[in-house]
């Protein structure tokens, strides 16, 4: 397991890295609500870097399970994770980075995907608040380095603080809406 540290972010290990988050932040404005916005991200991933299977998994807080929200690359097989269950449930139950190395020494492992041999689930987070899971899948084992790491976080933060953000505006047009009415 990894643990967040307190590593810069202006340090990546190729091109590719930096290309993704600015394709990332070029689309994210058009972004109409928290499905678009992750799947702007997960496209920003697999046309930019070597991570060939992201996805990304909202929380529900109706049923406290991750429901999937985007990915590229391939289909997952799941669609719905109980907290605490699996790799990204485990993200969602301890709010903390899950770097599985190696999928076939984890007892929770789920399969999404047959190929799968390593793993990295990182917990979207805006000002303490889980919003999901961003989850990245390899063939290889040991796929992830530092480097790796230190741009998923950094993107997982963008997207919380976008997904943050619309939220914000969805309720302030609901409210606005209701105003509306009131004043007719």
């Amino acid at each position: 397991m990894l643990r967040q540290s307190g590593e810069c972010f202006h340090h990546f290990s190729s091109m590719d890295e930096q290309e993704a988050l600015f394709r990332y932040l070029q689309r994210v404005d058009e972004a109409k609500d928290p499905e678009q916005a992750c799947s702007f991200a997960m496209e920003a991933i697999a046309e930019s870097t070597r991570f060939a299977y992201p996805s990304v998994y909202l929380l529900d807080r109706r049923s406290d399970s991750l429901r999937l929200a985007a990915f590229a690359g391939y289909v997952p097989s799941v669609t719905t994770i109980r907290r605490g269950e699996g790799i990204c449930g485990r993200a969602l139950a301890t709010g903390e980075i899950q770097l599985v190395e190696d999928v076939t020494l984890d007892k929770d492992y789920i399969v999404g995907k047959e190929d799968t041999a390593s793993e990295l689930s990182i917990p979207l987070l805006w000002h303490g608040t889980l919003l999901g899971v961003l989850d990245v899948q390899s063939p290889e084992k040991n796929a992830f380095r530092n480097e790796d790491v230190r741009f998923l976080r950094l993107l997982a933060a963008m997207l919380g603080s976008v997904l943050s953000h619309l939220e914000t505006e969805k309720q302030l047009t609901r409210n606005l809406e209701r105003g509306k009415m009131f004043r007719k």
